[in-house]
């Protein structure tokens, strides 16, 4: 599955107050400060066995990478990594606000959370639907397994059949997903 990589560079207006400020967002949102630089930070929130788990794409795994000029430029690289279950390509209009609302705060000191909840919600509604279809797929296998295992004698096939039908729903939810939204990553 893909990644989701985004690229956003802005100018800040106060320089002084800006780490407090990147503290203070990735913070709310339970970022870690990995690593810290003269001229780069590094936020990443690690990713767990539980990620598939999830209803909130920003508690995924992912890595912000920002870089300071002394031009007072901004350049931040956001990566997020799938949660075992689905392609982060399908919640780019969350990341793309999440980095919008970044910059939002940091030179207008503009309330973030409530913009940000404005995007979350609707992801949360998207992953829930896509985990309905993956159900459905499992369903359906689960329904011609049990067919092919009576006709043949043999319960494996019944077993299989689940194991076809999640991974084949998975495969075609992502596909979807991928297709409409990679156009627009580029």
């Amino acid at each position: 599955m893909k990644e989701y990589k985004n690229v956003l560079e802005f100018k800040v207006s106060d320089s002084a107050v800006l780490n407090d400020k990147l503290n203070l967002y990735f913070g709310t949102y339970n970022f870690k400060q990995a690593t810290r630089k003269n001229d780069s930070l590094v936020y990443v929130k690690r990713g767990s066995f539980l990620d598939g788990w999830k209803f909130n794409p920003l508690k995924w795994e992912s890595k912000i990478e920002i870089n300071l000029s002394e031009s007072d430029k901004v350049l931040i690289h956001h990566y997020v990594y799938n949660n075992g279950a689905l392609t982060p390509i399908a919640f780019s209009a969350l990341f793309n606000s999440f980095l919008t609302n970044l910059e939002r705060f940091v030179n207008h000191n503009a309330d973030f959370q409530k913009e940000n909840t404005k995007y979350i919600n609707p992801a949360r509604i998207k992953v829930l639907k896509c985990y309905s279809l993956i159900l459905i797929g499992v369903l359906i296998g689960l329904f011609f397994g049990n067919i092919l295992s009576e006709l043949i004698g043999t319960r494996l096939f019944g077993y299989l059949g689940i194991v076809i039908g999640a991974v084949t729903a998975r495969k075609f939810v992502n596909e979807y997903w991928i297709k409409k939204y990679t156009p627009q990553l580029r």
